[in-house]
């Protein structure tokens, strides 16, 4: 099995989120990569670390969701 490429704590915590939320929603990954009008194949390398998500994936994510905080799920705590 190849070596994941997002190890971090940031990456970790991004996943960790993600796969909560599309569970949360009770979709699969296929159900929720339909959603996000994405290949099955990015949510899947996302959740298990192969693969950052990227500036597309993020921006979709948004718009289709836009209650997410993304810098949140990344472990960022905005202070204003």
């Amino acid at each position: 099995m190849a070596k994941r490429k997002t190890d971090g704590k940031q990456m970790d915590e991004f996943r960790k989120h993600l796969t909560e939320f599309r569970e949360g929603l009770g979709l699969n990954k296929k159900e929720f990569s339909l959603e996000l009008g994405m290949s099955i194949s990015v949510v899947q390398k996302i959740e298990k670390g192969y693969k950052n998500p990227g500036y597309k994936f993020l921006k979709v994510l948004n718009e289709k969701y836009p209650e997410i905080d993304i810098l949140e799920w990344f472990g960022f705590k905005v202070v204003s």
